[in-house]
């Protein structure tokens, strides 16, 4: 009896608020497609100035120091763009501030289930509630 009313509930929730989800989304796609754009160009322009410096050196150093000196370059710009991703990946991470270094966080322990057994009805409400107000919004 408690499935079928979670599936109930988690389908009327869904179903609810697939409005919000297809904007949420259409958001997203439009993120990923500028993010891509945007590496596209900056690959673009990494090419052109290889191309550059190619011509460039080209009638000094000959064909092959040229390949040389050109692709020392890119691995060299290839390193700083690593290394500053990395800087910046490594302040992303969460430092201790040596307050609370040695508190070890514990969580309490729920009854899932049973709270599940107990409540199934007041969740549902409230998902169906819920789904309902985001799906009303536009």
């Amino acid at each position: 009896m408690l499935d079928s009313l979670l599936k109930l509930g988690v389908m009327a929730g869904t179903s609810a608020s697939i409005g919000g989800l297809q904007r949420a989304g259409r958001r997203a796609a439009v993120c990923i497609v500028v993010a891509i754009a945007v590496g596209i160009m900056g690959a673009m322009a990494i090419v052109c100035f290889a191309l550059a410096g190619w011509y460039a050196l080209l009638p000094q150093l000959g064909p092959a120091w040229t390949a040389l000196v050109v692709g020392l370059v890119l691995a060299l710009l290839a390193a700083v763009i690593w290394a500053v991703a990395e800087r910046r990946r490594r302040r992303a991470v969460l430092r201790g501030n040596g307050l609370l270094d040695g508190v070890v966080p514990t969580l309490p322990d729920i009854d899932v289930e049973g709270l599940l057994q107990r409540h199934a009805g007041s969740i549902l409400l409230a998902a169906f509630a819920a789904g309902m107000f985001l799906n009303r919004r536009r």
